[in-house]
């Protein structure tokens, strides 16, 4: 009879384990079910979100381009659409314009660049705010890396000034280098008889060339600008 009993309980004590053992899995299968959906929901929820800050961002810029807002730095002040295309006291004339958006810093919303023949601003949607990202020489150029490259032509010697730099995540210069030629005998060909410069220092030709073929060739064909008005009145 004793066997018996013992038997009994180690089948109950199996039967019970099965019972177990299958809540266990049904249970730990609901939870891996409600931790994928709770995933996928964090992860919709985050794509959601930067869809409608970039949504918002280019309605803040289109608001800006259609002069409906203004953009504002505490070390510049506010600014308008007018103020970079529109001579001063001459609101009858404009500026060669035009405007890019591009993600320079990387943090995946773009900046409008908004560039005439006397500025260059770059905004940026920040916090619900349309922020003076900085400001840039009207000769200045985005490459396709991201960096920037300034080319000045000057007369009586002909000469040539080029500046490289890079932003960081602020705005802020980074990096740049700063090289040029002069046209010594006036054939407006850069050849042996020029002088040439790189960071101050005179250097040869060839040495210049492979110096600066590495800034001079990145190029903008990447950029993709948008006209304003096509030239200054």
């Amino acid at each position: 009879m004793k066997r018996i009993v013992i038997i009994t309980e180690i089948l109950l004590a199996f039967l019970m384990g099965l019972i177990v053992g299958a809540q266990c899995r049904k249970n730990l299968l609901f939870l891996e079910n409600n931790i994928k959906q709770i995933m996928n929901l964090s992860f919709s929820n985050i794509k959601f979100s930067e869809r409608n800050e970039e949504k918002t961002a280019m309605k803040f810029y289109e608001d800006f381009l259609q002069g409906r807002n203004t953009a504002f730095s505490e070390t510049m002040g506010k600014i308008g659409i007018e103020d970079i295309i529109i001579p001063k006291g001459e609101p009858e004339k404009h500026y060669y314009s035009k405007y890019a958006l591009l993600d320079l810093d990387k943090d995946g919303l773009k900046e409008l660049h908004v560039k005439s023949a006397r500025y260059y601003y770059i905004l940026k949607y920040k916090d619900n705010n349309l922020i003076i990202w900085t400001q840039l020489s009207p000769y200045s150029e985005p490459l396709n890396n991201g960096a920037f490259l300034e080319h000045r032509v000057f007369s009586a010697p002909s000469y040539k000034v080029y500046s490289y730099s890079m932003l960081d995540g602020n705005g802020s210069e980074i990096f740049e280098l700063n090289f040029g030629t002069y046209d010594i005998n006036y054939n407006g060909v850069q050849d042996n008889e020029d002088e040439y410069y790189f960071e101050g220092e005179k250097i040869e030709k060839d040495m210049w060339d492979r110096l600066t073929d590495k800034y001079l060739s990145v190029g903008s064909d990447k950029i993709e600008w948008v006209i304003l008005f096509e030239e200054t009145t």
